[in-house]
């Protein structure tokens, strides 16, 4: 497999930095509220120190949740190694600043595939489109992960249709990266897939459509936004 763009996991830091940093506000400014709550004896100032570090513990769960994010998303580029060279690998592909970003897309002779990576743990369940996750006391529900697959998969097309007058299907899929996922599907409108079950479902897909090598590069050019140098991986 060829890698066309590598990736710094820009979107994932951000996101990650950005919560550690209101993560660390929020926790230091609970310690003067505390102190001045105990010295003070006001029950008040007590508990604002808990909202405080309450919204502070919040941010650091999200933090560890992107962290968890890019690890997930290494591991899926390590699984795709184990691909031949007439595969292609572009990462992290910005779809705007409040839509986020296309983790994976894999070009290949026999169609495209977008692959959204989740590196969640626990009981995580799919009925359709509706996506939930087991708590300690309830079931939550989540944002559907298959339809942020599918977005992400119509975003593409619609690029390509429009930059290069073609119209290719795109094969979205979702994989979960840890081990310790427990996964309960009912009628998922995509493939959900472990990540030692990913090579072997990409070998095994069978084609929608047939690429030829020009129309992979003019694809590979359309997303990167300039030509690919055979050899060179592209960076942010």
């Amino acid at each position: 497999m060829k890698v066309l763009k590598e990736s710094k996991y820009a979107y994932l830091q951000t996101k990650y930095k950005r919560n550690r940093k209101w993560c660390i506000i929020f926790s230091a400014a609970s310690i003067p509220a505390f102190i001045l709550g105990v010295y003070l004896a006001q029950l008040i100032l007590l508990l604002v120190g808990f909202i405080l570090l309450g919204v502070g513990v919040t941010y650091l769960s999200r933090a560890l949740s992107y962290r968890a994010g890019i690890q997930g998303e290494k591991a899926v580029v390590e699984a795709l190694q184990e691909l031949d060279d007439s595969y292609y690998l572009i990462n992290d592909i910005m779809v705007g600043e409040k839509r986020g970003n296309i983790d994976h897309v894999l070009l290949s002779p026999k169609g495209i595939f977008v692959i959204e990576t989740k590196n969640y743990t626990g009981d995580v369940r799919c009925e359709g489109d509706r996506w939930s996750k087991k708590g300690e006391r309830r079931l939550y529900e989540i944002r559907s992960v298959s339809k942020q697959a599918t977005n992400n998969g119509n975003y593409l097309s619609g690029l390509i249709r429009r930059e290069l007058n073609l119209r290719i299907p795109i094969r979205p899929i979702c994989v979960f990266t840890n081990p310790r996922v427990e996964l309960k599907l009912r009628k998922p409108t995509l493939p959900v897939l472990r990540l030692p079950e990913l090579v072997k479902f990409v070998r095994a897909a069978p084609p929608l459509t047939t690429l030829t090598d020009s129309e992979i590069q003019a694809v590979s050019e359309c997303i990167l936004g300039k030509p690919y140098k055979e050899g060179v991986a592209a960076s942010e």
